[in-house]
């Protein structure tokens, strides 16, 4: 297949992760800082992130996930384009359904992963930034908080959100990646296609015993780690520019 093989997909994942991400953060962010200011109670607080994550994951998941289903085949090797693939699945005996085949198992990986995620990164930032850590770890807050953090003189830093999102999505890969498994036999074997992710999981266990649920691991977090912590990074060094380019705006001395 040569180095194209590498990019099958290519296509469906950029169409699907530019609004998904965009979606996910916005939910994220609006959501935590709702329960927080609902529920003013320090066990609110440390809650707040991951409940927010695991709402806002459900809600970009369900939004995008046909694409996803498409991005699959064609990484199995399908030759049909975006489009020519969504017909096919349409007119395929699992008809629209077909477009949210391995749903269950995405949501049962995903929402669960940003919870843990996001719950492991907010907490592993807070110790970072109450320690006496300097710089790169932490550095002084500008008079705009970055951080979701209160009471604080100090802000985390880029070796301290890269510490922080390494650890969490370690841990986060690491508890989800069996719902991974299910999820890509159901979207790439036509034994499972149109199966409930229950019925897969049972199916997989009978067959290969449970060894099956580590398979791809190593490859899963050789993705996810540098994935995740380049878009916490990248999102959290925007939203710091951002939120000084407001507070220099409104107060120009």
């Amino acid at each position: 297949e040569g180095l194209r093989a590498f990019w099958l997909g290519a296509g469906a994942t950029l169409t699907m992760t530019a609004p998904s991400t965009a979606l996910y953060m916005i939910c994220y962010e609006l959501s935590r800082d709702a329960l927080t200011e609902t529920v003013p109670h320090p066990s609110a607080h440390a809650c707040a992130p991951s409940v927010a994550a695991f709402g806002s994951r459900i809600v970009s998941t369900v939004a995008t996930f046909p694409l996803e289903v498409v991005r699959t085949r064609q990484m199995k090797g399908s030759t049909n384009g975006m489009l020519s693939e969504i017909r096919s699945i349409l007119r395929s005996h699992s008809g629209w359904r077909g477009l949210y085949t391995g749903v269950g198992s995405s949501l049962a990986r995903d929402a669960p992963f940003s919870a843990v995620y996001w719950g492991m990164l907010e907490s592993t930032r807070s110790l970072i930034l109450r320690s006496n850590l300097g710089f790169p770890f932490t550095r002084p807050a500008s008079s705009v908080q970055s951080d979701h953090t209160v009471g604080l003189s100090r802000q985390i830093g880029p070796a301290g959100t890269f510490t922080a999102s390494v650890s969490a999505a370690v841990m986060a890969v690491i508890l989800t990646h069996p719902f991974d498994v299910v999820k890509t036999r159901m979207q790439t074997s036509n034994t499972l296609l149109g199966t409930s992710s229950f019925q897969a999981l049972k199916h997989m266990l009978q067959k290969e015993g449970p060894r099956v649920m580590t398979q791809g691991l190593s490859i899963r977090l050789a993705y996810l780690l540098p994935a995740t912590t380049i878009t916490v990074t990248t999102y959290e060094y925007v939203k710091g520019l951002l939120n000084e380019h407001d507070r220099l705006r409104q107060d120009p001395a």
